[in-house]
């Protein structure tokens, strides 16, 4: 561009022109930064308005400069950052340099400003060959009637901008009642209602549009700003438009029903529409398809229904397990993550509904020791029927006596066989469990289970005899019999193996066991032998015991029998003493002992009646009668006379049963005979008394005694032996025969003692 040049030495229009629509350009951009340039001529002399001028249109920082800059030098070092920084921006610039912004040549400045203008206006900072061929083509897209082909005189009446003004923002005036001849009426109206409503700035001044002399690029750097309106609007409205445009890429999809589910449940998710922006799209019929499969491609009927806010809700009932594929497409492409893969289990078994039958639950019929079963059919919430297996059950049988084990088959069709033993008899509780703590059906199931009829049931046995019937002695033998009888009162016959279910315990008085002896007798009955210890409250338990569990038991009825055992004589216990059981008993004589009857304790017995018996061994082996007589307060006198001299064994018994330290044994000695003893010799006693009456206390006196037998001859033989205390003792032998009457002579120094002589008749 060149310094302008006419005829009269005035500047030419255009250059007018342009000074005025750049400057008003500039100022458009430099008035966020509160700048306003007055001359663009001198207004650039010091590099500071275009360096910022540069820094808006182009949005970069220029670095450091000289804010305030005096000197040429400090001017010229601006103005080349400036000129340095648009060449760095890939724009070519001809004879333009700092000096020329310095020294205010005019023409170079618009020529550098129309580059700007080009560069960061109407290309935007593309590049472009053509863009005023561009410009003008985009005027004529949009107002093809007006048939613009320049940007100089097709512009000169007004009409093309209001048209171009109309056509960018419909309704702000009427082209039609314009008027070509009213040119600059027109161009005022058009850039004052583009300024008004659509924010476009009058850089050209509407005389400078419709003068004779007009400038192309100035008109086209105003009509460039038409095409950013345009560009701006068409953005908005593509905005807008997206706003509401669901975009597949950007649409979701949520909700359990994509997640897993349960066959026969409903499953349920949600379609939400977004634009490309992520934003939920507000409104309804967008065309989402959905397909939902089953394993094996299996197609499953779906349902969706448009709530039209942007939301869609999906249901589908999925009718077999396993691993589904859930498709969700708008335009026939997939939303945001599809598709989906949700693991369909099958269905949860409700224990209300779930099915529960066969005899082992039945409340009768069933026998211990037979094995017995039920089944578990599952069932959902509704009542339906599952056909898989897995689930959960468990049975717990509670026996009389603790858990019975249970065997489970799970049959994987939806149902469960449960097995179970009884071991024992009595009530039963079966519970059949879901999950461990659900009761299922009419859970728990009540069973009595019976005995079988082989075997004896306690509450139809019986004990009868005198060993379970009051009163019993104590430690006298006794027995009763027990009959066995099954379930229905029918007779068991016990055999050994059957009688070992039958169990006895007779406690004493004080709770020890007391011996007792079975025999299965002929008729199959059970003879119980006992012998009762202590007196006392007595227990007699009879019971069975369960054939499976012979821990357990249950008593017969009346079982324990309480007895009432009255004291007897015990021959361990009792004792025998007296004359009888000391040795020196004469065989000559009868002699006599008692036994003291005493219970088990050793107590005395106060009454009589027990079996006393005794047991006499001679010395000849021979065996000695004895008399054993009843006192009737608990003791027994036992009278005997030895057989002869010797050891004799005496055994006093009660009931058969020695009594204590029994036997005894005693020496018998020989007894004198009446008939056949006699007198071998006589004897008396002398006291020596002085004359004064005194009893002498010592011997020494001459003392004798003569003996006239009837034939008047002394008898020899006679002795006086001095006892040396006073006394002296007369011994004398009468022949063998001799009889009749004899005198007797003592004398103390040859005289009489008193009494002497006197006379005694033997015979």
């Amino acid at each position: 561009m060149q310094e302008p040049n006419s005829a009269d030495g005035t500047t030419p229009a255009w250059v007018n022109i342009q000074k005025k629509t750049f400057t008003r350009w500039a100022n458009n951009y430099l008035k966020i930064r509160n700048i306003k340039l007055e001359d663009l001529q001198n207004d650039f002399e010091d590099g500071v308005n275009l360096i910022n001028l540069i820094e808006v249109i182009s949005a970069k920082s220029l670095g450091k400069y000289k804010a305030k800059a005096n000197m040429r030098a400090q001017k010229l070092e601006n103005c080349q950052t400036a000129i340095k920084f648009i060449q760095s921006e890939g724009i070519k610039l001809v004879n333009i340099g700092s000096e020329d912004f310095v020294d205010k040549k005019l023409t170079l400045i618009l020529g550098f400003i129309w580059t700007l203008i080009l560069r960061y206006h109407i290309q935007k900072g593309g590049i472009s060959t053509s863009a005023a061929n561009d410009l003008l083509k985009w005027v004529q897209s949009k107002i093809p009637h007006k048939n613009v082909q320049n940007f100089t005189t097709s512009w000169q009446d007004g009409t093309a901008l209001c048209e171009l003004a109309e056509v960018l923002k419909p309704g702000q005036l009427d082209p039609k009642s314009l008027n070509p001849a009213n040119k600059l009426a027109n161009a005022k109206l058009g850039m004052e209602s583009a300024e008004k409503n659509m924010g476009i700035p009058e850089v050209l001044a509407p005389e400078d549009l419709v003068a004779d002399e007009q400038d192309d690029l100035s008109i086209m750097t105003y009509i460039s700003y038409f095409r950013d309106y345009d560009k701006r609007e068409n953005a908005a409205r593509e905005h807008e438009l997206k706003k509401i445009t669901a975009v597949p890429e950007h649409c979701i999809a949520y909700g359990p029903g994509l997640q897993a589910g349960e066959v026969y449940k409903e499953g349920k998710f949600t379609i939400e529409a977004r634009n490309c922006f992520g934003e939920k799209v507000n409104h309804g019929n967008d065309p989402f398809v959905v397909k939902v499969l089953a394993p094996k491609n299996v197609s499953v009927e779906s349902s969706l229904v448009d709530h039209g806010d942007g939301t869609y809700t999906c249901t589908y009932t999925p009718q077999v397990a396993g691993l589904y594929n859930i498709a969700v497409t708008l335009h026939n492409k997939p939303i945001k993550e599809s598709p989906w893969r949700p693991t369909i289990t099958r269905a949860e078994p409700d224990a209300k509904h779930t099915v529960v039958e066969g005899p082992g639950v039945e409340p009768t019929g069933i026998e211990a020791g037979k094995q017995t079963h039920f089944n578990v059919i599952a069932h959902d919430k509704e009542g339906r029927r599952i056909t898989l297996g897995g689930d959960p059950y468990t049975a717990v049988v509670k026996g009389p006596y603790g858990d019975v084990a249970v065997q489970h088959q799970d049959k994987s069709d939806g149902s469960h066989e449960f097995k179970y033993t009884p071991t024992s008899v009595g009530r039963h509780e079966v519970h059949v469990l879901l999950k461990g703590n659900e009761h299922c059906g009419k859970s728990p199931y009540i069973v009595d289970v019976s005995r079988p009829l082989s075997e004896p049931d306690a509450s139809h046995c019986e004990a009868k005899g005198p060993g379970v019937t009051n009163p019993v002695k104590s430690c006298i033998p006794t027995h009763f019999h027990v009959f066995a009888r099954n379930s229905k009162g029918d007779t068991v016959k016990l055999d050994p193996q059957i009688a070992k279910l039958v169990g006895v315990e007779v406690l004493a008085s004080d709770d020890s066991r007391i011996a007792t002896k079975t025999a299965v007798e002929s008729d199959g009955s059970l003879r119980v032998d006992y012998t009762p210890t202590k007196p006392g409250k007595m227990t007699v338990e009879v019971f069975v015991h369960d054939a499976r569990q012979q821990l357990f038991y249950d008593h017969i009825p009346h079982s324990p029998f309480r007895l009432d055992v009255s004291a007897s004589a015990v021959g361990s216990r009792s004792e025998a003493f007296g004359p009888g059981l000391e040795n020196g008993v004469k065989d000559t004589q009868d002699t006599h002992f008692t036994v003291q009857a005493k219970d088990f304790d050793g107590n005395k017995m106060a009454i009589g009646g027990d079996e006393i018996s005794c047991d006499i061994v001679g010395p000849n082996g021979d065996k000695v009668p004895t008399d054993v007589k009843d006192n009737g307060d608990g003791t027994y006198t036992v009278k005997y006379r030895p057989s002869g001299p010797g050891k004799h064994v005496i055994t006093p018994k009660v009931r058969n049963e020695n009594v204590k330290n029994a036997p005894f044994t005693v020496q018998a000695k020989a007894g004198a005979s009446g008939g056949k003893s006699f007198i071998e010799a006589y004897t008396f006693r002398i006291r020596a008394v002085d004359v004064r009456g005194q009893q002498k206390k010592e011997g020494g006196d001459s003392f004798a005694v003569q003996i006239v037998q009837p034939d008047k001859k002394p008898l020899e033989g006679v002795k006086v032996e001095d006892l040396k205390d006073g006394s002296y003792l007369v011994t004398y032998k009468l022949p063998d025969g001799a009889s009749g009457e004899f005198e007797f002579h003592a004398t103390v120094d040859g005289e009489h003692i008193r009494g002497s002589p006197w006379k005694q008749v033997f015979h």
